[in-house]
């Protein structure tokens, strides 16, 4: 359950200063040596937000990292992170089903008078939910905090801020993984295909309102043309 919460603040004080800072996971060389890897935070997002009740054991062979999460935690997560992300894309609307934990977590929210955003009780929540998981590093290029990548509420939390402004759900309601980051703030679809029949909707449409304006055009010339004109 949602406990109240307070502002958390993420800042950036100089070019090269940053509270967010990418984590590194462990992962093995061609020659069987670990060293630290690029961690794919989006990849992370899409893929938990787009998981379906049935695709726990998919998550947890491409996610590794959380395969010792239980199916309810994971499930719970994925709830959560759906949730913010419809929020933060300004589409919780009745044509998306909530399932009844996002429903509680919903009211919970809403009842609550901190006066604090979905979004930020949610992530605020996630920093709360584990000990720990969280490093600072400290040199002369970089100062920042960042999540350890075996924490997934805490990598929730951080990924979510660093794409906070391009959290879109696509607009084909026949899409089957609707939750992407968008490249740019207006972007609809996830897609060309998903923007397909929208665009071909919109040329149909066109096409015919314009060719009915031109057959009127003329029909309302043919009337005004003066009688025995032309032969």
């Amino acid at each position: 359950m949602l406990r109240s919460t307070t502002a958390y603040a993420t800042t950036r004080s100089n070019h090269n200063m940053s509270i967010l800072v990418r984590p590194t996971v462990p992962s093995k060389s061609s020659s069987g040596k670990k060293r630290l890897g690029k961690f794919d935070e989006a990849r992370l997002l899409t893929d938990l937000a787009n998981m379906r009740d049935d695709g726990v054991w998919n998550f947890r062979k491409r996610w590794d990292l959380y395969a010792g999460r239980s199916n309810d935690v994971l499930i719970r997560c994925r709830d959560e992170l759906q949730l913010l992300w419809r929020q933060a894309a300004s589409l919780i609307d009745s044509e998306w089903r909530m399932t009844e934990y996002q429903e509680r977590l919903f009211d919970v929210w809403h009842e609550q008078p901190s006066g604090a955003s979905l979004e930020e009780t949610i992530c605020e929540d996630w920093l709360t939910q584990e000990k720990g998981g969280l490093h600072v590093d400290w040199t002369p290029k970089m100062k920042g905090i960042r999540p350890d990548a075996t924490s997934l509420p805490k990598v929730l939390a951080w990924a979510c801020l660093m794409h906070a402004e391009h959290l879109a759900v696509c607009r084909n309601l026949e899409c089957p993984a609707p939750y992407f980051i968008a490249s740019r703030k207006d972007q609809r679809y996830c897609s060309q295909e998903c923007a397909w029949p929208a665009k071909r909707a919109a040329k149909l449409k066109w096409w015919h309102e314009n060719r009915a304006k031109d057959a009127q055009e003329r029909k309302t010339a043919q009337k005004k043309r003066p009688a025995g004109k032309g032969r």
